[in-house]
């Protein structure tokens, strides 16, 4: 009867151990009393059949719950299949989307600057014909004040010449015939006059052709520094006109490769995003299968 007792270590096994070394004990005192005998071998029968039982019933909870096991694993990992293919599916989609509305932005970008560069080309081209043509104006309407000025000048100073000559042709046909009458006394007196007016009038030609053409050359300077005045306001207002616009261009093509370069940052974040998401609830599944196996050990052993 001692073959009978179990040799583990734990509590139970020690006090079950105990008891059937006890009931033997019991028998083998009182082996001749066949009441204790029969108690002894019921009370043995009972506890073999209780252990074939138990044992029994574990290798149902064994089969039942390996069963259940295979059955939660396969679902675990079909659904965690799905998960993965899902996840993979919206990453690839959300990736499509932000190269489309990236490639999209970077279009409008170009479209805009080629737009507003064509725009500013085509203002600073208007500008500048229209300048010129301005300057061409201007100029010509100096030119045509001053051949004007000129024409008048020369025509009063003709006119004023004729005047002289007839008034003094007059004046001296008038002495002349008042003289007539009086010719002894009044000849050195005519003759001086003649000389006086004579003198006279050269003087004030010689005046005259002075001013003309002191005021002749008045009015070239005047035009000359007036031509040279409007050909150095033009050439500033193209040289603003071209710096502006390349200031311009340069800061259309700097904004465009901030843009693009936020873009791209975006999109790179949102990709480390999902596979990190991805990663963690991976290990977490990994994790809940770990302590599933763990738990199912415990039981088991």
């Amino acid at each position: 009867m001692p073959s009978y007792a179990n040799n583990h270590g734990t509590v139970a096994a020690n006090m079950y151990n105990a008891g059937i070394q006890s009931l033997v004990d019991l028998g083998n005192r009182y082996s001749d009393n066949e009441s204790i005998g029969g108690l002894v071998a019921g009370s043995l029968a009972d506890s073999f059949r209780t252990q074939a039982a138990t044992g029994q019933a574990l290798a149902y909870n064994d089969a039942f719950l390996g069963s259940m096991a295979n059955y939660q694993g396969g679902m675990e990992n079909l659904r965690t299949g799905n998960t993965m293919t899902l996840m993979a599916a919206e990453g690839e989609i959300a990736t499509n989307l932000m190269d489309t509305q990236g490639g999209w932005q970077i279009r409008g970008i170009q479209t805009t600057g080629d737009q507003q560069r064509q725009g500013i080309q085509t203002t600073g081209a208007q500008s500048r014909q229209g300048m010129q043509t301005q300057g061409r104006q201007d100029r010509l309407g100096i030119e045509t004040t001053g051949v004007e000025s000129r024409r008048g000048m020369q025509t009063q100073g003709r006119q004023d010449r004729l005047g002289i000559g007839t008034t003094g042709a007059q004046n001296r046909l008038g002495i002349q015939e008042t003289g007539a009458q009086q010719r002894l006394g009044i000849q050195e007196t005519g003759a001086q006059q003649r000389l006086g007016i004579q003198e006279t009038g050269a003087q004030s030609r010689l005046g005259m052709q002075t001013q003309g053409q002191q005021n002749r050359l008045g009015i070239k300077e005047t035009g000359a520094q007036q031509r040279l005045g409007i050909q150095e306001t033009g050439a500033q207002q193209r040289l603003g006109i071209q710096a502006t616009g390349t200031q311009q261009r340069l800061g259309i093509q700097a904004t465009g490769a901030q843009q693009r370069l936020g873009l791209q940052t975006a999109g790179s974040e949102e990709r480390k995003n999902i596979s990190s998401r991805m990663t963690q609830e991976l290990r977490a599944r990994a994790d809940a299968r770990g302590a599933v196996t763990r738990a199912g050990s415990r039981f088991y052993g």
